[in-house]
């Protein structure tokens, strides 16, 4: 998923999400340049991941959070969606 987006001028990041059917789901966090729905990004997931792989829930944000070498910070990326 990261590659594909990355190619396209996205950027992407996926935490685990609290669920009350499985214990926890995974939900993409994508900055995108140009509008996509996410329909083509859950297609686009559904044909190229496996299927635990793919996310349950896409949101679109303006910024992630990310560090001084350009990774994302999943710990700051949680502690935003729960504020």
């Amino acid at each position: 998923m990261h590659s594909h987006f990355t190619s396209q001028r996205y950027r992407s990041g996926r935490i685990g999400e609290a669920d009350d059917k499985t214990g926890e789901r995974v939900c993409a966090y994508i900055t995108v340049k140009d509008p996509q729905t996410d329909v083509n990004i859950m297609s686009y997931c559904r044909e190229h991941l496996t299927a635990y792989k793919v996310p349950k829930r896409v949101v679109f944000v303006k910024v992630l959070p990310k560090s001084t070498v350009g990774k994302i910070l999943r710990r700051e990326l949680r502690a935003q969606v729960n504020n």
